[in-house]
């Protein structure tokens, strides 16, 4: 399933890189995948405190205007499909992936208030945290 999300999440990267917005024919299919996995892996009372913590947090950045709708849409679909644990690194790797991003707009629009394309953090935060499992593995 990893090739899976690497896949979703490059194709979410180039449109939220082109058109600053992640299609909803991309992320509730996926969303819609990790909820049956999550289901049929764990159970009805796991899935839904997956879904309900993960989307009070992911909520809180949409809130604060750090990552749209279709970026939540993408964070809760990983944490169903590639699990939990995955899930947060994820998560975490993407917040320090972002950090070049939102410098780089800032300095480039010279406003406080930039539009990044959070999708491609998400996405070097995927990669990152796929290197931090397999580099626990050989350990």
């Amino acid at each position: 399933m990893f090739a899976f999300t690497i896949a979703v999440c490059a194709v979410a990267s180039v449109y939220d890189l082109r058109l600053r917005i992640i299609p909803d024919w991309l992320t509730l299919p996926y969303l819609v995948l990790g909820l049956a996995l999550s289901l049929a892996r764990h159970g009805l009372f796991y899935t839904l405190v997956v879904f309900a913590v993960g989307f009070l947090l992911c909520e809180l950045f949409f809130r604060a205007n750090v990552f749209g709708g279709g970026d939540l849409k993408l964070f809760m679909g990983i944490a169903l499909v590639d699990g939990v644990q995955f899930g947060f690194w994820v998560f975490f790797y993407s917040l320090i992936a972002s950090l070049p991003l939102f410098a780089y707009y800032i300095l480039k629009k010279k406003t406080w208030k930039v539009d990044v394309p959070y999708a491609v953090a998400i996405f070097a935060g995927l990669i990152l945290a796929h290197c931090e499992v397999i580099s626990n593995i050989f350990q």
